[in-house]
């Protein structure tokens, strides 16, 4: 049995949080997928929500859900707002570990950027 810890500040969230503008994290799915996430929500029965896109004007995202089953599929904001969840947004995706068999993808300088395109 694997326990992940999150040593990291997390929002307490009961109400809609934009991620519009805010530090987003990349990575890579199981399946060699790139992705964005823009959000994380720890939800009481234990499932992890990934937002992967902005919500739509009815509240609605497309996700990756971790809980006894894990798949990508839509989420609704307004479901979320329903119930306590944790939280994190923006840079405070870097203190969390990516989904499991995900890997976070590794964040360059614009010099290690410059290097690479000359080479």
């Amino acid at each position: 049995m694997t326990m992940t810890i999150y040593m990291v500040y997390l929002t307490y969230n009961n109400e809609s949080n934009s991620t519009k503008g805010n530090t987003m994290r990349k990575a890579t799915t199981q399946y060699g997928n790139p992705v964005t996430v823009l959000s994380w929500r720890l939800l009481p029965n234990g499932w992890e929500v990934w937002q992967l896109e902005d919500a739509d004007p009815d509240g609605i995202f497309y996700s990756y859900v971790e809980g006894n089953e894990s798949e990508f599929g839509l989420s609704s904001m307004k479901e979320l707002e329903s119930v306590i969840t944790l939280c994190a947004e923006g840079d405070e995706l870097d203190g969390l570990d990516a989904p499991a068999g995900w890997e976070w993808e590794k964040e360059i300088s614009e010099f290690e950027q410059f290097v690479l395109d000359i080479a």
